[in-house]
């Protein structure tokens, strides 16, 4: 369907982005905010290798989409394909973490999977009530991914490496786009529960930010990441004794034409065994992605005897938009997609379920 065509293509141009991400952190103790009598500890995970966790989840999804198609019949699929989807994706299961050795001293290899046990949808397409036959067909987007990673961490929650390789850029078009787009759309499910620590004694009130930034090859556009956490308290959890940390996150957009690669590709594609006095008519495409400025927030609650968070609380909210316009002897068209995705999970430690 033309739905899944044009989330693909945002997955193309996301994974399209460079490696050359830098990292900082920085620490600050806000003189506004009272101290409690908390003491100061050096906040860090105690995996163990051989060790297993088991998270029930609950995630609710909210995506808003409208689509413009314009010109000749048929340029652009179905032309009565919806105008507008407003729907609610709500899905309750577990995410389970396997620990072993990790390659290097202080770092541990866990193993994100995840069971989804209860799946509904509900809203509505054009108006009328969204039915399992959109959401079969692909009318309705399917963004929530199952997780299935694996990923190196050290003590403090950094990552060393993310299933082991990075696949090579001119790759990305001939995988499956959806197992790099998922990340962003189902609410961090594929990534580890949990701040990202410094290394030095933290107590109520004190803050510090991860940043990050990857540079968009050919554009001359950088996406910039900044994640900050703040221990804003205590609670218990199932009988145990936890530190509250909240979190805000933000990255910027960017917009990515991809117009002339398109065209490039068919122009390449076309070219294959024709014979060089036969004249192929190739398309003019213009291709625009954008990914808006992006937004999270939440709470983690984290065991600092145990070394470990036992419930999470999380929202990431994602606009994005696409334009596209044909034009060839064949017909002309354009096509404009709108869509605002809403992602909130909510996690808690399965005891009953943890080995180790």
């Amino acid at each position: 369907m033309r739905t899944r065509i044009l989330l693909a293509a945002f997955a193309l141009a996301l994974a399209g982005c460079g490696s050359a991400a830098t990292t900082t952190t920085e620490a600050n103790q806000p003189t506004t905010t009272t101290r409690s009598e908390v003491p100061a500890a050096v906040f860090a995970y105690s995996y163990t290798a051989g060790d297993s966790y088991t998270y029930d989840i609950s995630l609710a999804q909210h995506i808003a989409m409208t689509t413009k198609v314009e010109g000749d019949p048929g340029m652009f699929g179905n032309a009565d394909a919806p105008s507008n989807v407003d729907v609610d994706t709500n899905i309750d299961g577990t995410v389970a973490y396997d620990l072993s050795a990790g390659p290097e001293a202080d770092t541990t290899t866990l193993h994100i999977s995840g069971i989804f046990d209860n799946v509904s949808v509900e809203g509505t397409v054009d108006g009328e009530p969204v039915t399992d036959a959109d959401v079969q067909s692909g009318t309705v987007p399917d963004l929530v991914e199952v997780p299935d990673t694996t990923i190196v961490l050290d003590k403090y929650g950094r990552p060393v490496s993310v299933d082991g390789t990075t696949v090579p850029s001119d790759s990305q078009f001939f995988g499956d786009p959806f197992a790099l787009f998922g990340g962003l759309t189902s609410g961090g499910l594929d990534q580890p529960f949990g701040p990202e620590f410094p290394d030095h004694p933290l107590t109520v009130g004190d803050s510090w930010t991860e940043e990050q930034s990857q540079d968009i090859p050919d554009t001359g556009q950088t996406v910039a990441t900044s994640v900050t956490y703040t221990v804003t308290g205590t609670d218990t959890i199932d009988g145990h004794e936890v530190m509250t940390i909240d979190f805000t996150a933000s990255s910027s957009g960017a917009d990515i034409d991809l117009g002339q690669m398109f065209q490039a590709l068919m122009e390449g594609f076309a070219s294959m065994g024709q014979d060089t006095s036969t004249t192929v008519d190739i398309p003019t495409i213009e291709f625009v992605v954008s990914l808006g400025e992006t937004s999270g927030s939440g709470t983690y609650w984290f065991d600092q005897e145990a070394g470990i968070v036992r419930k999470v609380q999380q929202t990431y909210a994602i606009p994005m938009s696409m334009h596209m316009a044909v034009s060839s002897s064949e017909g002309n068209g354009s096509t404009d997609l709108q869509m605002s995705i809403e992602s909130t999970v909510n996690a808690q430690l399965n005891e009953g379920a943890a080995a180790g």
